[in-house]
């Protein structure tokens, strides 16, 4: 049976995985991350899977490497799909990248937030392009000083 595991909202990239409770392996995760958490080789501890816990997650190549989710589960329901990824609809992707380059067009100074829900890490930037699709799922910013991207969810304004 695959159950379909809900994380609070932290601004993380991924907010469910879809786990095969027979194996233990997650098979399923969504809107984002899919290709890191769901390809095959993470798995969980059952005995974590609660309502208000934390999951423990188990990567190989090391049998103990791994470790506890900071997001803490807010629903176990039976999957509809039956494991699987979940892909952005290119459409709405493309959407939120022009959003974002008609709010902050190239050269704009942005605030980053650089772990979700923790003020003490914003960091003042500048976009160096515009806003583009990464990998086909992820819309981001590529910024000055960073050496690579930030997704459009961790930038939180203009920074002065």
């Amino acid at each position: 049976m695959i159950q379909r595991i809900t994380f609070e909202d932290r601004g993380q990239d991924f907010l469910w995985w879809e786990i095969d409770m027979e194996t233990g392996r997650v098979v399923g995760c969504g809107p984002f991350q899919a290709g890191i958490w769901a390809a095959g080789n993470v798995s969980v501890d059952p005995a974590s899977i609660s309502v208000g816990g934390r999951l423990r997650y188990f990567a190989p190549p090391l049998p103990k490497t791994g470790g506890v989710l900071r997001y803490a589960v807010t629903a176990i329901d039976e999957a509809e799909s039956g494991g699987g990824v979940s892909l952005p609809d290119p459409v709405t992707l493309q959407a939120l990248c022009d959003e974002f380059n008609l709010r902050f067009p190239a050269g704009t100074r942005i605030l980053i937030r650089t772990v979700a829900g923790q003020p003490e890490t914003v960091v003042r930037t500048v976009s160096s392009y515009g806003a583009s699709i990464l990998g086909g799922h992820s819309p981001v910013v590529y910024v000055v000083g960073a050496g690579g991207c930030w997704h459009l969810d961790h930038v939180i304004g203009r920074a002065a």
